[in-house]
């Protein structure tokens, strides 16, 4: 053989250049050096992600073991690893979600059982309720039989009301009690006489009840030191036989309230004296400045209002779903609660005044006598 036909012969089991491949002798390939523009620039037909999804060429390199070859654990690991991240994200995401929801539902319900379950106080409501007439349908025939519209309420319908009554509220200055709170508090002030003639003109009905409220209280100028001295200097003189009539009207099941223009911490004694919770006190409330001296009266209580006993009569019936209110007094406010209040008994045990008992089907000089009529059931 010659050596042209040696060389042709390695050139047909080589490659172009003549040399023999690599792979098929064990020898290690020949890399061939990469300028930096090629470096650089992605491979030929890939992208900088790579070929199938893998990393780019740099991150491959790091990849390569010792063989040669390219270990996929990594990236797949890597793969997983973004995966449950996402998830883990996406599901925190919804759980806050779904607790915001929860918690708007929550308020809602709490908002919604509170108003069931914890009506409207009656500082609330009363403004709602002073301009608007209040529709009466507790006394219907079927209930009380010939009974007639509370204007017009003869003296037997009088008195078969108050038999049938299961709300019964008590008027407390001259009527539960033989005095006047404020009256008494004025000659402990030594402001009587003066104090005393505003409180007849209010009682006969001359000026509104909060202008001789404020007149009054501006000439006496209680102090927090005086009412105290007062109460614990004068206790309550009850009128004969209320506490008899309270009892009764409790054993029978009806509900007792005491409805004033009075205050209410000095009717808070009397309450306690005659078994009546303090929660069932309708009263004005006198207000102090840090100092203990006068502050004036809180002008959201009913009480402070011309019609504030007819404003708390209409709450209890709103509120207890009363059938038949009965008031008892002896003022021109104690009748004005007549409607709404199904009957009114007028009392004239301490005081008679004129036009009141004018004006009352029934006018009483004594609680026996209405003892006795709850004793003909």
């Amino acid at each position: 053989m010659t050596a042209g036909s040696s060389d042709e012969v390695a050139r047909s089991k080589g490659d172009a250049s003549g040399k023999f491949p690599a792979a098929q002798y064990g020898r290690k390939e020949e890399k061939k050096a990469l300028s930096p523009d090629e470096r650089r620039s992605p491979p030929p037909g890939g992208s900088e992600r790579g070929v199938a999804g893998l990393p780019p060429p740099r991150a491959r390199r790091a990849l390569i073991g010792r063989g040669g070859s390219i270990s996929l654990a990594p990236v797949l690991m890597l793969n997983l690893f973004s995966r449950f991240q996402a998830i883990r994200v996406s599901t925190a995401i919804t759980e806050s979600f779904k607790q915001t929801q929860c918690a708007n539902k929550h308020r809602q319900l709490i908002r919604s059982s509170s108003a069931r379950r914890f009506p409207p106080t009656p500082h609330q409501l009363f403004p709602l309720l002073a301009p608007r007439p209040v529709k009466l349908s507790g006394t219907s025939s079927s209930t009380m039989p010939g009974s007639v519209t509370e204007s017009n309420l003869t003296e037997s319908q009088t008195r078969a009301m108050w038999r049938a009554a299961d709300c019964v509220c008590f008027d407390v200055d001259s009527t539960v009690c033989m005095d006047e709170a404020i009256d008494e508090l004025a000659r402990f002030a030594g402001r009587d006489k003066e104090v005393a003639e505003l409180t007849n003109k209010a009682m006969r009905g001359g000026m509104t009840f909060r202008e001789a409220l404020e007149r009054r209280l501006e000439l006496i100028q209680p102090t927090a030191r005086m009412l105290q001295e007062y109460i614990e200097q004068n206790p309550p003189r009850l009128s004969v036989g209320i506490e008899e009539l309270v009892a009764q009207l409790q054993s029978r099941g009806v509900a007792v309230y005491l409805v004033s223009g009075g205050f209410r911490s000095i009717i808070e004694g009397v309450a306690d004296e005659i078994g009546i919770p303090r929660k069932n006190i309708f009263a004005n409330q006198l207000k102090f400045y840090f100092n203990g001296e006068y502050a004036g009266f809180d002008e959201k209580q009913p009480t402070s209002h011309q019609d504030g006993k007819a404003r708390v009569v209409s709450f209890l019936k709103q509120k207890f779903g009363y059938q038949r209110v009965v008031m008892v007094g002896d003022g021109a406010t104690d009748l004005a609660a007549c409607p709404p209040a199904d009957a009114f008994v007028g009392y004239g045990g301490n005081q008679v005044r004129e036009k009141v008992k004018k004006a009352a089907s029934w006018f009483v000089y004594s609680f026996d006598e209405l003892v006795q009529e709850l004793n003909r059931n």
